[in-house]
């Protein structure tokens, strides 16, 4: 993924991205605080109830938790590029999230669209 910091132009990458993993792009109206943020987008990706951020040259995607079993094969297949919690360390989840055992994995940043497309299947499996 490119580095989209402080790129004005940026929705129309952000937007093919999105794309690229079936996930469906809505405009964003940022409040007044986050008019600054790194990544200047009108634009975040919607996939069920999970909602998609760009960050520089991640997205970060948060969502009702995903259960252990599909995050675990997930970690095992692209843990390096989609990773728990955004962790730069890529802990697995149960590893990670070892008190919550009930719940799942609630947020990843994804650092390629291989790992975003990757994360949208799961998503959508997951609700089926």
């Amino acid at each position: 993924m490119i580095n989209l910091a402080g790129v004005r132009d940026c929705d129309t990458h952000i937007r093919e991205e999105l794309e690229g993993a079936g996930i469906t792009a809505i405009p964003y109206r940022r409040l007044r605080e986050y008019e600054h943020s790194e990544v200047p987008a009108d634009v975040i990706g919607r996939l069920a109830d999970w909602e998609f951020e760009r960050g520089w040259y991640y997205w970060i995607a948060r969502g009702p938790a995903l259960d252990f079993d599909r995050a675990d094969k997930l970690h095992k297949t692209h843990g390096k590029v989609v990773r728990v919690a955004g962790h730069c360390g890529c802990p697995a989840p149960r590893e990670w999230y070892l008190h919550d055992w009930d719940n799942g994995v609630p947020l990843y940043h994804v650092d390629t669209q291989e790992g975003l497309n990757m994360l949208a299947a799961v998503l959508r499996e997951s609700r089926q």
